[in-house]
């Protein structure tokens, strides 16, 4: 509970946080970064702010965190914490929601559209199994 009170302190003046997707240590920063960084749905915390609008039906965590980016609002990612499941096998969310293939057309849609309406932020990445992903280019 103290980790997510503290968070909540961090971004007291608005904003978003949240952890590594994978708690895999050889990849975790082992510091606090702020910035344009992914935050996934899956454990966050932001404090409410009426202008953020999603347009999209999936990635929106990546949608959230450009708009909070945009706005001028703190993103901060935990570096030294990460968040431990299966996200492939587990019940719910989208390998619940879709066949594979559907998946698969949904993401590559979704990544495309994210990408057209934000170039300057976003860059397309395709796994080897077909999945298509949206990355943050690096912001200086």
């Amino acid at each position: 509970m103290e980790l997510i009170e503290e968070s909540f302190n961090l971004i007291k003046d608005g904003g978003l946080f949240g952890f590594s997707a994978q708690s895999n240590k050889f990849f975790a920063t082992c510091k606090d970064l702020y910035g344009l960084h992914s935050i996934i749905n899956s454990c966050c915390g932001y404090i409410n702010d009426k202008r953020i609008k999603l347009t999209v039906y999936e990635k929106e965590d990546y949608e959230r965190c450009i708009q909070f980016y945009n706005l001028d609002l703190t993103i901060l990612k935990r570096g030294n914490y990460g968040i431990k499941t299966n996200y492939w096998k587990n019940k719910g969310g989208i390998q619940s929601r879709y066949s594979w293939e559907k998946r698969l057309s949904v993401q590559k849609e979704t990544s495309l559209w994210l990408n057209k309406l934000y170039p300057e932020l976003t860059r397309i990445q395709i796994r080897k199994n077909g999945i298509y992903d949206i990355r943050f280019r690096k912001i200086k």
